[in-house]
């Protein structure tokens, strides 16, 4: 399942495979590999090992690279490798019939996050918008019994 994984990926995004297996360390390599690593080991059963050997890397880089990824992650472009990595591994794993359907599994994916984080970044601007409709009807009251009391 990993060399398959790995095979669909690399055939996914054109890139040469004995390129990505070599010790060059070019940042469009680098985001693949930490991609590669990080949805098998957050997605699969393989151990930290396991994975590294499957690129030609050893444990400790693969852990390197699920760390880098989880600080990396709000980048739009890892996360959209990120998405687009969960949705060929689970075509691979699910063994689907109509490989057609990848890219519009990842633009879902990637546009269900990115319409969460507006649901949040618009939650967040109603709570405020809440919270000053509250001080100001507040403030409106005081000023009404004071005009009252006057």
């Amino acid at each position: 399942m990993i060399k398959e994984f790995i095979d669909t990926y690399l055939d996914h995004y054109n890139m040469d495979k004995d390129l990505f297996m070599s010790s060059k360390r070019t940042r469009d390599l680098v985001d693949h590999r930490m991609i590669i690593c990080t949805v098998l080991r957050k997605n699969g059963p393989y151990t930290y090992s396991e994975i590294g050997k499957a690129i030609n890397r050893d444990h400790a880089s693969v852990i390197h690279h699920n760390k880098n990824y989880d600080t990396l992650s709000y980048i739009p472009e890892i996360e959209k490798l990120y998405y687009a990595g969960i949705s060929i591994y689970n075509m691979i794993d699910n063994n689907p019939k109509n490989n057609d359907s990848l890219e519009l599994v990842n633009t879902f994916m990637y546009s269900n996050k990115t319409l969460r984080k507006k649901l949040i970044d618009k939650t967040k601007k109603l709570k405020n918008i809440v919270e000053e409709h509250k001080t100001l009807k507040r403030n409106y009251l005081i000023l009404k019994s004071q005009i009252k009391t006057h």
